[in-house]
């Protein structure tokens, strides 16, 4: 169990260190990044949704397993070629929980509200990296065998990395890797965007 925890904590650091990295990198780049996308006008303003199916590894009191499946269905706004925003749901699994201390144990759902900031470094025409920041609102619905026994919902700021892949004009595929900031949950994505242009 401690080698877990352990990896856990590993994970998260060593997430938020290239995540900063990253953040360094996009910042340092957005002038370059600017002159490539100096043919499209400063607003952009392009509705689009992202879905994604996600890995979520939890490092939670209580909890007995450490990995579920779930989702992200997200509506964004591209506000320039190197910006956009995102407001999105995600539903982040249901996993085992025991307390022998409050007796109780059962199922634990997570799901969550996010609203979050994408900064994005065009690599070539059909590549581009991006770095996300935002906050979520953490909801913990438990089935539990004990009445009195409750998980507290949350607030937590979250960061990411990820790469996307151009498809077409108007749709690309992506992969990201997500965390929250103090680690307890960490999350694999993979998905897609698709522009609302043409709808």
């Amino acid at each position: 169990m401690n080698l877990v925890i352990h990896s856990f904590i590993d994970t998260a650091t060593c997430l938020k260190k290239v995540s900063s990295c990253c953040l360094v990198a996009t910042l340092a780049a957005l002038p370059i990044a600017s002159a490539k996308a100096e043919q499209s006008s400063f607003l952009d303003l392009t509705p689009y949704i992202n879905v994604e199916v996600s890995a979520n590894y939890w490092d939670i009191d209580f909890v007995e397993d450490d990995f579920a499946l779930g989702f992200v269905a997200a509506l964004g706004l591209r506000l320039h070629p190197l910006v956009s925003i995102e407001l999105g749901y995600h539903n982040l699994g249901t996993m085992n929980f025991i307390s022998r201390e409050n007796d109780a144990e059962g199922e634990l759902i997570i799901d969550s509200i996010s609203g979050s900031v994408l900064l994005h470094i065009p690599f070539n025409k059909n590549y581009k990296g991006f770095v996300q920041i935002g906050a979520e609102k953490i909801d913990y619905t438990e089935q539990s065998t004990a009445d009195t026994f409750d998980f507290e919902n949350t607030t937590e700021g979250f960061f990411g990395i990820g790469i996307m892949l151009k498809q077409s004009n108007h749709s690309s595929y992506k992969l990201s890797l997500a965390s929250q900031a103090d680690g307890d949950i960490i999350r694999l994505s993979i998905g897609g965007n698709l522009d609302l242009t043409n709808f």
